[in-house]
């Protein structure tokens, strides 16, 4: 799996706790970059103005809880809090609609929190809460080796092309992709940079590429089909 951030670890780990053999690559040699390392983040199925939720967003929420609760099974604290989410109204007409709604908690105003200044009222959310990223993408990592997977580093994919000779055992394919990576050390104490890159080829069965808008300008994918 190429991008240890939050999409890439957690199908890390959820295919770890499949007893899936896994391998996660992270160019980064601290840590994952980009939208997976904002300070916090919330997580709340009922956004925008109307405060409705759709159907995929309640599930999704409830897969990441219930994700959470595996988590913290395995390695303990995630980072991640189902505090539930409130929202304030803005407007008389709006605190009318999100009465109307369902799977979230009518507050009025003389129930709100006094430190909220609430004059229509607000809604809570059960189903939300908050995280820290940074914790939320040690404990991941931490969950795909206690898996039995392993997190690699300042390993950048370079390119991913079929096997010109699958292996097999007992009839089934076990290796059908070659996977070109280039890996960085991280820099010594003093030393302003990393030392020399070194290329190796890597053989697997899949591979899920999670990099988000980040690609390297390199990035080769020959004869594959990208589903």
């Amino acid at each position: 799996i190429a991008g240890a951030g939050v999409a890439g670890s957690a199908v890390a780990f959820e295919l770890a706790q499949r007893g899936v053999k896994v391998l996660l690559l992270e160019r980064g040699t601290a840590g994952p970059a980009g939208a997976s390392t904002v300070p916090a983040a919330l997580i709340n199925p009922h956004r925008g103005r109307s405060g409705k939720a759709r159907p995929q967003d309640v599930a999704g929420a409830a897969a990441f809880w219930a994700l959470i609760q595996d988590l913290e099974s395995s390695v303990g604290p995630s980072g991640a809090h189902r505090s539930g989410v409130l929202r304030l109204a803005d407007n008389a007409r709006q605190a009318r609609n999100w009465q109307k709604l369902t799977g979230t908690v009518w507050l009025e105003p003389g129930d709100v929190p006094p430190e909220y200044h609430a004059p229509f009222g607000g809604m809570l959310v059960p189903s939300g809460g908050w995280l820290r990223s940074a914790a939320l993408l040690a404990s991941l990592a931490a969950g795909v080796r206690a898996g039995g997977g392993s997190v690699l580093y300042g390993a950048e994919l370079l390119g991913v092309e079929p096997s010109s000779s699958l292996e097999r055992s007992a009839g089934a394919v076990t290796a059908a992709l070659r996977v070109q990576v280039r890996q960085v050390a991280e820099p010594s104490v003093g030393k302003a940079s990393a030392l020399p890159a070194a290329t190796s080829v890597m053989a697997c069965r899949a591979l899920v590429v999670a990099t988000g808008a980040w690609q390297p300008a390199e990035l080769r994918l020959c004869g594959t089909r990208i589903r």
